[in-house]
This record gives structure tokens, sequence and C-alpha cells, in this order.
């Protein structure tokens, strides 16, 4: 697998995390409120969106692996901009 396929896998994946915790947040929110919703669906739901933290994290430590140390890519734009002032306050 190249770099590149392995970035944009990295990227897609992204949003299976992002959004997949987002539900499990909300169905375990309404599950607190409406004891029906309480179901073994909703650990395991939990369980795999939990898991793919560990998948999303693997891959990006894998892509930073292949690369040698002055090549890794800058953070996005975003996090240099909070990064930069958060470091220029200490």
């Amino acid at each position: 697998m190249t770099l590149a396929s392995l970035r944009e896998v990295h990227e897609n994946f992204a949003w299976f995390v992002i959004i997949g915790n987002g539900l499990a947040g909300l169905w375990a929110l309404a599950a607190h409120f409406r004891e029906p919703l309480r179901t073994r669906a909703l650990w395991w739901f939990t369980f795999v969106v939990e898991l793919s933290v560990f998948v999303q994290v693997s891959l990006g430590v894998g892509m930073v692996a292949v690369l040698p140390a002055d090549e890794v890519p800058p953070p996005p734009a975003v996090c240099q901009v909070a990064c930069s002032s958060a470091s220029n306050e200490v």
C-alpha cells in the first residue's frame, strides 16, 4: 500500500470514526431517558466505534512510520493556528 492510498484510507476512515461516535453518543444519551433503547446492541455498536478509534490511530502511525522524520507532513492549517497560539501562551 502506498503512502498516498494509506493517507486516503486514513482520511476517509476518520468520517466513520466521527459519525459513528456521534451516533453512539446520541443513542446512549437517548437510552438514558428512554429505557427501551437500553439494549445489548447499543453496547456492541459502542464497542465497534470505539475499536474504530484504535484502527484510525494505527492507520496514522503506519502512515507516519513509512516516512523519514524530516518528511512527516505538518498538521492541517486549523491545528497550526491553534497550536501556535497555545505555544505562545506558555
